[in-house]
């Protein structure tokens, strides 16, 4: 892992110590967590640059840009261009 800069080295070790007496689940759990907040960053984003995309729309876009539009258009047949 890339240490970060604005972290000191005693808060980085007892991170360190929190992930690693963290369970499989709780560490999943976690990801899964920052995942939906990303998410949630992402649309609001679009959601500004697309105010009059339907939620609908905005997921789909939100898809192509985390599964890229090639992907996209195999799983769903066409692209948020398209939607």
């Amino acid at each position: 892992m890339s240490e970060a800069h604005d972290t000191s080295p005693a808060a980085r070790a007892h991170l360190d110590r929190l992930y690693r007496s963290m369970s499989p689940r709780a560490k999943i759990e976690r990801v899964l967590a920052l995942w939906e907040t990303a998410d949630l960053f992402a649309l609001a984003g679009l959601r500004r640059r697309f105010p009059d995309l339907d939620e609908r729309q905005l997921r789909v876009r939100l898809a192509e840009r985390t599964l890229g539009r090639e992907l996209l258009a195999r799983t769903r047949g066409h692209t948020a261009s398209e939607a």
